[in-house]
């Protein structure tokens, strides 16, 4: 079972952001449109040194319904399958070993 949820992400960006080293993120989808504004909301919040609360409510707007049912910035975790095999997960780190060899 695997899941990320925004507070993840949102801690994983402090970490790197403790090191004090350049820093560029690129953004992402996900399955579910609304809970990826969520994200990707509170991940521009720390990048740009604030935070919101999960508890914070989404504020009105074209596509508010989509938010439903808590209208806040909360995305829950779910029992989701890793589909990620062990030799994905492998060549990934490969790959981004060999680049951090070269710099």
């Amino acid at each position: 079972i695997f899941n990320l949820t925004p507070d993840a992400f949102v801690e994983c960006l402090k970490l790197a952001i403790a090191w004090n080293r350049p820093l560029m993120l690129l953004g992402g989808g996900g399955y579910n449109h609304a809970d990826s504004a969520r994200c990707w909301t509170r991940i521009t919040a720390v990048a740009c040194g604030a935070d919101i609360s999960a508890n914070q409510d989404i504020p009105d707007h074209r596509f508010y319904t989509e938010y439903s049912p808590a209208f806040d910035m909360r995305a829950d975790a779910m029992l989701l399958q890793d589909e990620n095999t062990q030799q994905h997960i492998d060549e990934m780190v490969s790959e981004i070993e060999s680049h951090k060899l070269h710099h």
